[in-house]
């Protein structure tokens, strides 16, 4: 979570946002919580030529509004608010 703190766009360029979603359901709660946080890290101050990795991920992102765990739904809003 931490490089994706300190180099989000590099992370996004690397496909890390498409690649801590796409198997979230396969992890227990704490592993999906710090997942969620890293995406979230990761779309914070989304430089405009980065728009593209974000935009591949939004139907992952949209079903999370959806999901059972309801700490993780509440930081959407507030961590994507890109959407």
């Amino acid at each position: 979570m931490k490089i994706s703190q300190e180099h989000p766009t590099a992370c996004l360029r690397a496909g890390a946002l498409m690649a801590v979603l796409s198997y979230l359901d396969f992890f227990s709660t704490g592993v999906q919580r710090v997942a969620l946080a890293t995406a979230a890290n990761m779309c914070k101050k989304l430089p405009s030529d980065a728009a593209d990795f974000v935009m591949e991920a939004v139907p992952l992102l949209t079903n999370l509004l959806q999901y059972h765990d309801a700490k993780a739904v509440t930081a959407i809003p507030i961590s994507w608010s890109f959407l």
